[in-house]
């Protein structure tokens, strides 16, 4: 599913006041999470281990560019206590396509996952300027300096976090310690 029948099934939902479960499976049919939509809002998703905006700006970038999803509706009674989001479908939507372009963008300079970084100490003294991406991800990379790690833990969207890494190396803040052979 791209991101085009995605967005349709979802604008189907709301035309419809569609209220229960959209669960999101994997090809294999393993459950990776849900949409939960009340009377045609949607009101909550969950995403392999994420929540919220970030839960559904993952989702979309999986079906556009990562994994095949797979989507199956049951209707139920669904009550607003679960909301964790909280912006209408039409204005996801718009945020999402922009997102979709600077993902193509940073996707080509995602590093490869067995590598090994770490923060240059004397650099983070020095007077540059940090954003706040950059922040998110030095605090994960105190705790994580093996890429993978890094991507699993940080959060940043996939491309936010390959946008500060490359920040940050320009910056001379980070640097790379070297691959890792075999697990």
């Amino acid at each position: 599913m791209n991101s085009y029948a995605f967005f349709a099934l979802l604008e189907d939902q709301v035309s419809l006041s569609f209220s229960g479960r959209i669960h999101i499976l994997s090809e294999q049919k393993q459950q990776l999470g849900i949409i939960l939509m009340k009377e045609g809002e949607m009101i909550s998703v969950e995403y392999c281990k994420l929540k919220g905006v970030k839960a559904f700006y993952s989702l979309l970038i999986d079906c556009e560019f990562e994994r095949k999803i797979n989507m199956v509706l049951e209707s139920e009674i669904v009550k607003a206590l679960q909301r964790n989001i909280h912006f209408p479908l039409n204005l996801l939507k718009k945020r999402a396509l922009q997102l979709i372009e600077v993902y193509k963008i940073a996707r080509a300079k995602r590093p490869p996952p067995n590598i090994m970084v770490e923060l240059v100490p004397e650099a983070i003294f020095q007077d540059i300027d940090i954003t706040g991406e950059e922040f998110d991800l030095m605090l994960t990379l105190c705790h994580y300096k093996l890429i993978k790690d890094v991507y699993d833990h940080c959060p940043l969207l996939d491309f936010e976090t390959t946008n500060a890494l490359v920040s940050l190396r320009n910056k001379k803040a980070l640097k790379v310690l070297g691959k890792v052979i075999g697990d």
